[in-house]
């Protein structure tokens, strides 16, 4: 899984304006962001969601994994401000 474009793809689908994602990703060419990063939709990126989410709950995850995720969470919120 391409976390990378997961994120563009909700993103995306949240309405983040492609100007914003752009600046986030660090590409210059809008063309790029759209064509690969972008996904199939909305129902896709749910599907893909879901099965990620129930693969999480059965693993089990170290002191340094929930670091790392923590640190995601809060990159991420910091950028919806």
């Amino acid at each position: 899984m391409d976390s990378r474009a997961s994120g563009v793809t909700e993103a995306s689908e949240a309405g983040v304006s492609d100007d914003d994602i752009i600046k986030q990703t660090g590409h210059v060419d809008k063309v790029m962001v759209q064509e690969v990063y972008t996904r199939d939709g909305p129902e896709v990126s749910r599907r893909s969601h879901e099965q990620r989410h129930r693969e999480a709950k059965r693993q089990i995850h170290t002191p340094q994994q929930v670091m790392w995720a923590i640190s995601l969470i809060v990159r991420r919120i910091s950028t919806l401000s």
